[in-house]
C-alpha cells in the first residue's frame, strides 16, 4: 500500500499501525509493507505515528540498534524495556519516542543507550544497567515515582526536564556522570551517592527547584537567576555548603514560567522565562524550552461544532467528529518564521482499539483515512492553519494570504509538534502527498487554527 512516512533511511525497517503494518511482512525495509511492532532485527527502525502496546526487546547481541519516531509514536509498555546486550561495543539509541508505562525498567548488561527528545511518562522507572552507560538529551521525565539509576558508569542528562520525579542513586563520583542544562521542578528529588567529583563539568546551568539528596542529606539552591536570595525550605541547607561556585556556574532556582505544562506542553514558556538563553552556550533554553504564544481551550473567541469544553479541554459532545476554530491571534509584533505547532492532547490513538474506547478517543486529527491509502500508513496527528505576514489583523477569509500558498483563506494541513512547512505543490506537511524536498517553513504575524477532534483513528 502507499505510505505516509516522512523519514527515509536506506536499509531501515518501518513500523506502522495495523492493518497497514504486519509482523508477517517479508519486506519490512519497504515503507509500503511495514511491520506492526518494532523488534531488534535491524540496525535502524522508523516507528510511525501510533500507540504500540506490548513488551519489546529492542537491543541485539549482534548489532547496534537505532529507533526513530516519525510523528509522535507511543510505546505503551506492558513489561520492562529489554536492552540486554552481550557486547560492550553495542548500543541502542532512541529518537522522539514517548514511553508510557506503569512500571518501566531499562534492563541492560553491556554497551550503551542514548535517548534524544524522548518522554518517560507516569509510573516507576528504573535503569538497572550496572555495566553500561545511558545518555539522555532533551528528554522529559514526568510523574515517575521511586525511579532509580544503578550504575558505576556514565549517566548523562543534558537539556532534560524532571517533573514530579524521584531519580535515585546517581553515581556522581564517576566524572562521566553529568547533569547540565536541566530543569528540575519543586516536586522532584535527585539523589546522588556523593557530591559531584568535578562540578565545573558535571553540574552547570541548571534551574534546580527541587531537592538534591547527597548521601542521605537534602540540599537545595537558594538563589534565583539574578542572584537574589530565596529560601524555599528553611530547614534544608544551601548546596553552596558543598560547592562554593555552584551559582557562578549558572545554576539557580526560579519559576520557569511554563505556559501550559499542566496539559503536557513541555516546550512553551513565557518570553520572560529565566530558562531562556540560560544554558551553557547562552543561546538555548534550559530544559530545551522556547518562547511561545499560547491558545487555551478556555480562551474566548473559539467557534465549536460538536465539541464541548470539559475540564479545560475540548471533547466530543455529539457525532464522531467535531471542529474548533480559534480566534485570530498575533504571534509577534513582526512576522516570524514558525518553529513548532505544539498541540497538547492525550495521545489516545491506538488504532488496534475500536474507535470511541478509552485508548482511542478524542484524537486531534484532521482526517481519518481509509485503510489502503497513504494517509493510513501511518496515521498522523494533524491540524489546519491559515495565516498572514501582514501588519494588519485579518478581518475576512481573503485577508489570510498564506504567503501565497494556494487560495487566500484556504486551510493548510500541518503536523503536530514539528515545524510547519509547505512544499512546492502548496501542500502542508500534514498532507499525505507532502514532499519534503524543496519545502519551506512558513512566516506569519497573525494566524488562525482549525482543529478536528475525532472519536478515534483507524477503520470505522
Amino acid at each position: 500500500m502507499p505510505h505516509n512516512f516522512r523519514i527515509a533511511i536506506a536499509g531501515a525497517a518501518y513500523v506502522s499501525n495495523p492493518p497497514a503494518g504486519s509482523d508477517a511482512t517479508a519486506t519490512p525495509t519497504d515503507p509500503n509493507t511495514p511491520r506492526a511492532t518494532p523488534n531488534n532485527a535491524f540496525a535502524s527502525t522508523i516507528i510511525g505515528n501510533n500507540v504500540y502496546k506490548g513488551a519489546f526487546t529492542l537491543a541485539s547481541s549482534s548489532i547496534s540498534t537505532t529507533y526513530r519516531g516519525d510523528g509522535q509514536p507511543v510505546l505503551d509498555l506492558t513489561a520492562n524495556l529489554n536492552l540486554t546486550r552481550s557486547s560492550g561495543l553495542l548500543s541502542s539509541s532512541f529518537f522522539n519516542i514517548l514511553f508510557r508505562m506503569n512500571s518501566f525498567s531499562i534492563s541492560t548488561s553491556l554497551g550503551g543507550s542514548a535517548f534524544f527528545d524522548c518522554v518517560f511518562d507516569t509510573g516507576a522507572y528504573s535503569n538497572t544497567d550496572v555495566n553500561s552507560s545511558s545518555n539522555f538529551n532533551r528528554c522529559v521525565f514526568k510523574d515517575l515515582a521511586s525511579s532509580s539509576i544503578l550504575s558505576t558508569t556514565s549517566k548523562t542528562f543534558n537539556y532534560c526536564q524532571f517533573l514530579n520525579v524521584a531519580l535515585l542513586n546517581l553515581n556522581a563520583a564517576a566524572t562521566t556522570q553529568t547533569f547540565n542544562n536541566n530543569y528540575v521542578d519543586e516536586d522532584s528529588v535527585i539523589a546522588i551517592n556523593t557530591y559531584f567529583a568535578t562540578p565545573a563539568t558535571q553540574f552547570t546551568n541548571n534551574n534546580f527547584r527541587g531537592r538534591l539528596r547527597v548521601g542521605g542529606v537534602f540540599y537545595e539552591l537558594k538563589r534565583d537567576k539574578a542572584g537574589n536570595a530565596i529560601n524555599p525550605n528553611p530547614g534544608i541547607a544551601d548546596i553552596i555548603a558543598l560547592d562554593a561556585n555552584v551559582y557562578a556556574r549558572g545554576n539557580f532556582s526560579q519559576d520557569p514560567e511554563y505556559l501550559f505544562v499542566e496539559k503536557r506542553d513541555f516546550v512553551s514558556v513565557a518570553p520572560t522565562s529565566p530558562n531562556l538563553f540560560a544554558d551553557s552556550t547562552g543561546l538555548l533554553g534550559i530544559g530545551n524550552v522556547s518562547s511561545a504564544v499560547l491558545l487555551k481551550a478556555t480562551d474566548s473567541g473559539w467557534s465549536l461544532t460538536n465539541l464541548a469544553l470539559s475540564s479545560g479541554d475540548f471533547v466530543l459532545s455529539s457525532g464522531t467528529s467535531g471542529t474548533a476554530i480559534s480566534p485570530v491571534f498575533e504571534i509577534a509584533p513582526t512576522a516570524q518564521v514558525l518553529k513548532l505547532l505544539p498541540v497538547s492532547c492525550l495521545l489516545n490513538f491506538n488504532t488496534t482499539i475500536a474507535n470511541g474506547l478509552a485508548e482511542n478517543n478524542n484524537v486531534t486529527a484532521t482526517d481519518n483515512f481509509a485503510s489502503g491509502s497513504a494517509g493510513a500508513n501511518p496515521y498522523f496527528l494533524t491540524l489546519e492553519a491559515r495565516w498572514t505576514d501582514s501588519n494588519t489583523a485579518p478581518a475576512s477569509d481573503s485577508d489570510y494570504t498564506n504567503n501565497g500558498v494556494g487560495t487566500a483563506g484556504a486551510w493548510i494541513k500541518f503536523l503536530h509538534d514539528v515545524q510547519p512547512r509547505v512544499d512546492v505543490n502548496n501542500l502542508g506537511n500534514g498532507d499525505p502527498a507532502f514532499v519534503q524536498a524543496g519545502s519551506a517553513p512558513i512566516r506569519a504575524r497573525y494566524m488562525q487554527f482549525r482543529v478536528t477532534v475525532r472519536n478515534g483513528l483507524g477503520p470505522l
